[in-house]
């Protein structure tokens, strides 16, 4: 609590001053203003519609291994995001197994990204948010789910564009 206090920053600028990155410094501003999204996002991203029951989302969970399901329409325009922690509450209370379906827990003012968006930009959201994922969205519409951008990914790729700055320089 005290270190959070006394340094600036999200949780995500703080992750990345511990490894030695400090984001107000020129390099690393300029790497993050030069990726895009669309070069780090992930596209394979499991969906869900808005009328799967609780006990399809478990079982999704489950079997998918991920952390976040994008629920999305007919059209597959995204409409919401469900979280592990938005489900937990109700793994003991099996009567409501067929009752509540995903439109029932589901975030649905969801914070999006583009494909074409730079990644700090990414990076300010997820700080300023405290999340460590972004649905990324587009088409006429500007909300096709067309992948998601995790926190983990952007460092990999930061930490990879860092290394090959520092090789191009010896």
């Amino acid at each position: 609590i005290v270190a959070s206090s006394l340094k600036t920053g999200s949780i995500y600028t703080i992750k990345l001053l511990r490894r030695g990155v400090d984001l107000s410094k020129g390099l690393e501003q300029n790497i993050l203003k030069n990726m895009k999204v669309r070069r780090i996002m992930e596209k394979n991203v499991v969906t869900v519609p808005e009328g799967m029951p609780l006990v399809s989302l478990i079982s999704t969970f489950k079997v998918r291994n991920v952390s976040y399901l994008h629920m999305v329409n007919k059209e597959n325009d995204l409409t919401g995001i469900i979280s592990f922690r938005d489900i937990r509450p109700l793994l003991e209370e099996e009567e409501v197994n067929y009752l509540i379906i995903a439109k029932d827990v589901a975030t649905t003012n969801v914070v999006t990204v583009g494909e074409d968006d730079n990644i700090q930009v990414a990076m300010s959201l997820m700080g300023n948010r405290g999340i460590s994922q972004l649905p990324v969205t587009g088409g006429e519409n500007g909300r096709k789910l067309i992948g998601t951008l995790r926190e983990k990914d952007v460092i990999a790729a930061y930490d990879n564009a860092v290394i090959r700055h520092e090789i191009e320089l010896h």
